[in-house]
């Protein structure tokens, strides 16, 4: 490959990589939900292997079989998260369930508003986007059972209130943090 095709590619990584802030939030966010997940899912876990072992002793097909249903639906629950922009409200975002994913659905008018029309960044429109996407992070975090799943609507419920007020204090703790490590990071250069 010439150097030219290889400076084009890294080129096109850090442009795509522009319009995702706060990723490294993302990651570490999936990383928290995988780690709760192994710690809430541990005890359970260990309690289906020895119903599923107790199973197999007897010789009951039928436990057994049920058992490994409720190992598959615990196992389901490793979320992967994933961050898009769509046309919608121009203010807010949204995070649904699809299967074992977290889509984080943010307007496209935060992302092209974070940029002035020569593609400079304006620090007031990337505040606003960081500011929509940790809210959403929040969200995920804190209240991952509660979101609204893809599969089915009914039972779901729309996060308000007291949720909200979660999510937004998660949100200024977060861009707090970030702002400070920044400081720090650049008084080390």
């Amino acid at each position: 490959m010439l150097e030219k095709d290889i400076k084009a590619k890294a080129s096109d990584v850090n442009n795509i990589s522009l319009d995702y802030h706060l990723t490294h939030a993302v990651f570490a966010c999936d990383r928290l939900l995988a780690e709760d997940f192994k710690k809430a899912g541990g005890e359970k876990m260990k309690e289906l292997n020895t119903k599923l072992q107790d199973a197999y002793r007897k010789k009951d097909t039928l436990a057994v079989a049920k058992v490994m249903e409720e190992i598959k639906a615990l196992s389901v629950k490793k979320y992967r998260i994933f961050v898009d922009y769509i046309d919608m409200h121009p203010e807010a975002g949204r995070v649904v369930k699809a299967d074992n994913k977290l889509i984080i659905s943010l307007p496209r008018k935060l992302a092209t508003d974070a940029r002035d029309e020569k593609g400079v960044f304006k620090p007031s429109g990337v505040e606003k986007l960081r500011k929509v996407m940790a809210h959403e992070l929040g969200h995920v975090v804190l209240h991952t059972e509660a979101l609204i799943n893809t599969d089915s609507l009914n039972g779901s419920i729309d996060l308000k209130g007291q949720e909200e007020q979660e999510a937004e204090i998660f949100a200024v703790e977060l861009l707090r943090l970030r702002h400070e490590r920044n400081k720090l990071l650049k008084s080390a250069v």
